[in-house]
C-alpha cells in the first residue's frame, strides 16, 4: 500500500473546519443519507482535482473492498495517469495547515511529530524544508503548519525557543497541546535546519492509542472523557450519526477545543 500510494499526491480534508472545503467535499459525494455532508469522503481523482478516477464514498473500505483490490487499481491508475517529469512539475511546496488549533489536533490523528514555521521564516528555508519534506527517507513523517507568535507563544519550551524560525512539536495524545522537541535558530543556517528537524523526528514518542475495539484504544477514549475533551467543529456537523453521538457526550459543552 505504501509503494502504491507514492505514486499519489494524498490529501487529507479537515471535515467541519472549512465552508469552501465542505462545499467541494459535497460536490464530490453527491447525495448522501442526511442530504448533506457526512464526516468522511474518499475518492480518488484526477490531478484536476474534479473528475472522479474511482467511486466517491465514505471510506477506501467501501469502494474497493480490501486492500489488495485498492494497491491493484491504484497501480492501474498511476500507469493510466502517469506524472509529468520531476523537471516539468514546478516548484513542490509540502502541504500545510493554517491554523496551530487544527494542526496539533491532525498531528495528534496522524501521531507525527508537527513541523511549525514561524512567520518570516528566510526563502532559504522554506526551499530546504520542501527538500527535507520531500525527500525519500522523510516522506509522510511529518506534519507541517505555519502559525503566528501568539499561538506559538501557547507551546510548553516557547520562552527558550523564542527567535526561532522552525519547530518540531510533539503533541498531547488528544491535540490539545504541544511541546517544542527541537528548534532552527537564524544562526544555525541551514544544516541547522536538517539538524533540528532529525532531532525533533528523533525524540518524539507516539502515543499509545491503539485501534477500536482493544483496551489501548478503550483507555484512550476514557481518559479522554475523564479530561473533558471535546472538539467543537467551526462549521455545523451535518453527519446523522456524528451529530447524534456529539449530543450524548457528556463532555460537550464542558470543555470545547
Amino acid at each position: 500500500m505504501i509503494h502504491a500510494a507514492r505514486n499519489f499526491v494524498a490529501i487529507r480534508p479537515a471535515t467541519y473546519e472549512s465552508e469552501k472545503e465542505a462545499a467541494y467535499l459535497k460536490s464530490l459525494m453527491g447525495p448522501t443519507r442526511s442530504g448533506d455532508l457526512e464526516n468522511s469522503t474518499f475518492g480518488i481523482l484526477a490531478s484536476d482535482g474534479k473528475t472522479p478516477l474511482s467511486r466517491i464514498h465514505r471510506g477506501p473500505n467501501h469502494v474497493f473492498g480490501t486492500a489488495p483490490k485498492m494497491v491493484e487499481a491504484m497501480d492501474k491508475i498511476a500507469k493510466a495517469h502517469p506524472p509529468l517529469p520531476e523537471s516539468d512539475q514546478g516548484n513542490r511546496i509540502p502541504p500545510s495547515i493554517g491554523s496551530m488549533r487544527l494542526a496539533l489536533n491532525i498531528a495528534s490523528c496522524e501521531n507525527q511529530p508537527l513541523i511549525v514555521v514561524v512567520p518570516g521564516a528566510p526563502p532559504e528555508y522554506e526551499k530546504e524544508l520542501t527538500r527535507i519534506f520531500f525527500a525519500s527517507n522523510q516522506k509522510g513523517r511529518f506534519v507541517m503548519a505555519r502559525a503566528s507568535a501568539e499561538e506559538i507563544a501557547q507551546l510548553e519550551g516557547a520562552d527558550s525557543a523564542k527567535g526561532a524560525q522552525v519547530m518540531v512539536v510533539q503533541t498531547n495524545p488528544f491535540g490539545t497541546r504541544g511541546k517544542i522537541l527541537a528548534k532552527a535558530n537564524p544562526a544555525d543556517g541551514i544544516k541547522g535546519l536538517e539538524s533540528a528537524t532529525l532531532e525533533g523526528a528523533k525524540a518524539f514518542v507516539p502515543a499509545a492509542k491503539g485501534l477500536p475495539g482493544d483496551s489501548t484504544y478503550r483507555t484512550h477514549l476514557q481518559t479522554g472523557f475523564g479530561e473533558g475533551i471535546f472538539w467543537d467543529t467551526k462549521i455545523p456537523v451535518t453527519d446523522l450519526g456524528e451529530a447524534q453521538a456529539r449530543k450524548r457526550n457528556p463532555n460537550a459543552k464542558k470543555n470545547p477545543q
